[in-house]
């Protein structure tokens, strides 16, 4: 997963940029998460990464920012149509 902006010439993997942020506890729900998603960010203290249909009431309690992609989002509603 990366961070795509008009000022960068390069995207940027979006667990360098919540290192970068100082964000703390996070939960990122990804659509897919892929070998780079998973390694990226298992070196990262108090970031989960996981799919959506890992997503529980209990993790999305404990994490104080929750980043969901787009395509994940989707899926959610599908899920709890």
């Amino acid at each position: 997963m990366y961070l795509k902006h008009n000022s960068f010439g390069d995207d940027i993997p979006i667990v360098i940029v919540l290192k970068a942020m100082g964000l703390e506890s996070v939960l990122v729900i990804a659509d897919v998460v892929d070998d780079n998603l998973a390694l990226a960010s298992r070196n990262l203290a108090n970031v989960l990464v996981i799919e959506p249909r890992y997503a529980d009431p209990l993790s999305l309690v404990y994490y104080k920012k929750i980043l969901v992609t787009k395509a994940a989002i989707e899926q959610l509603k599908e899920m709890f149509a």
